[in-house]
């Protein structure tokens, strides 16, 4: 290990400091010191066109599949376009050396539980029997379950949010390494240039109907979109301006979604995501298998007048994403950002 990612909860992580001797030996730890904790991340990307998505840390991958592209409405056979999307997930379970499968059905709460419940379990099944087809049984358990209406991962509100409870998912382990641990070829491309210390990427006004008695005269700046050089992990940068003569508060209900990650006491500013529009692919915050996450507190947060605040959220980028757009909660989209 060469270089290292440094996080604090004030400037998120600083990528590619360098990994030395260090000289002497600090003094040792008084003996009540808290042990080291090591933790997953869990990385996570979605499609932005049918609502796939997945989800990996360095022993487990997740792949949700769409049942829109899986099966017919209200049906249980697989389509025959189903079939290069199952053919890629047997690969990954082949590749990684995975001894266990677990694929699980899910609904969107259309229809009756007694519908939804053995449809979620049939497809789980559809899905099952194919993937030992073409993965093989040999040295892997597969298990299928279905689960209706009853786990959600979006409030069943619009069409684009039951899409995505509409899913099967595969997940599978990895005892010969995940694809959340990119190697030598896995290296993003050349970095962009660094952008200007005070201008930033470009800046968004807050979009049309967002303004509230606390969130106004604000703007949003881009300062960078910072990935590791070993690849993966990746840093927003942004700075909300406050152009009013008074105060202005940033409350995590602007800024956070409780749902992601975090609770209602700490309020996590963790609602930014990066899309990459090229590649149809948007990225949510890096979380933790405990359901924390790497972005700021943001509890009593507030703006003074005339100044700038900067806040940071963490991400996990493909390697070949090397252009986002930066979609920050309330405010409107900045486009065309490079990955530096």
């Amino acid at each position: 290990m060469q270089t290292v990612s440094v996080h604090t909860p004030v400037t998120g992580a600083v990528h590619d400091v360098p990994v030395t001797d260090g000289g002497e030996p600090p003094e040792p730890l008084p003996d009540d010191h808290d042990e080291p904790v090591v933790l997953d991340l869990i990385a996570s990307r979605e499609s932005t066109e049918d609502g796939s998505s997945r989800s990996e840390t360095s022993e487990e991958v997740s792949v949700a599949l769409s049942t829109d592209v899986l099966f017919d409405v209200d049906e249980s056979e697989l389509r025959p376009d189903a079939e290069a999307e199952l053919k890629e997930v047997a690969e990954e379970i082949e590749s990684s050396g995975a001894t266990k499968v677990k694929i699980d059905g899910h609904t969107d709460d259309t229809g009756t539980d007694e519908i939804n419940e053995p449809l979620s379990e049939d497809r789980a099944a559809a899905v099952e029997k194919r993937l030992k087809e073409l993965a093989g049984e040999d040295g892997i358990e597969y298990t299928s379950q279905g689960h209706g209406s009853e786990e959600p991962v979006a409030e069943n509100d619009t069409e684009e949010n039951r899409q995505k409870n509409r899913r099967v998912t595969v997940g599978f382990d990895t005892p010969e390494g995940g694809a959340s641990e990119p190697g030598p070829s896995a290296a993003p491309s050349a970095p962009a240039d660094e952008p200007a210390e005070e201008g930033g990427y470009g800046t968004a006004d807050i979009a049309e109907g967002e303004e509230s008695e606390y969130l106004h005269s604000l703007q949003v700046r881009v300062d960078s979109v910072d990935r590791s050089s070993a690849g993966g992990l990746t840093t927003l940068r942004y700075t909300v301006l406050n152009s009013a003569n008074e105060e202005s508060a940033i409350l995590a209900g602007d800024l956070g979604n409780v749902s992601v990650c975090g609770g209602v006491g700490d309020g996590r500013l963790n609602g930014s995501v990066l899309t990459d529009d090229a590649a149809s692919l948007s990225y949510p915050v890096v979380r933790y298998p405990s359901e924390d996450c790497l972005a700021p507190r943001g509890n009593g947060v507030t703006v003074m007048p005339n100044e700038g605040l900067t806040l940071w959220q963490a991400f996990w980028l493909d390697p070949a994403t090397t252009e986002v757009t930066v979609h920050v909660p309330r405010f409107d989209p900045v486009k065309g950002v490079p990955v530096i």
